[in-house]
């Protein structure tokens, strides 16, 4: 494969292949080795948490945007662990004076985000899903796959063919989503949401940086082609 072989490519090969490895040449030049296990490593790690922090942000302004949602039908949205959590802290918030400029969306975790759009039928219309069950089909695992990214010491690949198949199938479908929201935003006047300043002093800092060892390139160019696409 060649050295800027996307992740999701890469991923693509592996489960069609079955190939236990893949050489890495960067034009006519062999540059290295890549298996499965190596998804595991940081730099992929990476790229998912990056992916799924800009799918998380997207999809808090796309609530944001197109839902028009009430406290209640937010709350109303969530299990009821969550929604019961977040109604206490608006009372001490209030209770606090604090609660002027409370954001409800702000205080949403990423499963909280993925509820809100299943279980509201304008808004996964809006992404072109057509149904309730059609949208938990499509949006299945994204928070486990979010899960497993947060914790570094729980391997992403556990075996050549089922977690492979998986984590392609999770990407795929961030993909997918991102597809979808752009869709949904087609007819506005402004389709790329804006990132917070955080994303854009990391993305910045992948864009400028060349110190990069070999093992570690395929993955890099990965991430700065991510970021090309979404830092603006």
């Amino acid at each position: 494969i060649s050295s800027d072989t996307s992740i999701p490519d890469l991923l693509e090969i592996f489960v069609k292949t079955y190939k236990p490895v893949l050489f890495v040449f960067q034009k006519q030049d062999l540059v290295g080795l890549v298996t499965p296990a190596d998804l595991n490593k940081i730099e992929a790690r990476l790229f998912i948490y990056v992916l799924i922090g800009q799918l998380e942000l997207k999809l808090a302004n796309f609530i944001r945007d197109k839902g028009n949602l009430t406290k209640e039908q937010i709350l109303f949205s969530l299990s009821e662990y969550r929604s019961t959590e977040l109604s206490k802290m608006m009372e001490e918030m209030l209770e606090e004076d604090v609660y002027v400029d409370f954001d409800l969306i702000e205080q949403l975790q990423f499963s909280d985000l993925l509820s809100i759009i299943k279980e509201q039928t304008a808004l996964f219309k809006a992404l072109n899903y057509s149904s309730t069950a059609n949208t938990h089909k499509n949006l299945g695992g994204l928070n486990q796959l979010r899960n497993n990214i947060m914790h570094p010491i729980s391997p992403l690949i556990q075996n050549k063919t089922q977690s492979l198949k998986q984590l392609h199938e999770r990407i795929s479908r961030i993909e997918d989503v991102f597809i979808r929201l752009e869709d949904a935003y087609k007819n506005d006047e402004i389709c790329i949401l804006p990132l917070d300043d955080s994303y854009e002093r990391y993305f910045s800092y992948i864009l400028n940086n060349e110190d990069i060892s070999e093992c570690s390139e395929i993955f890099l160019n990965e991430l700065r082609s991510f970021c090309k696409r979404f830092y603006k």
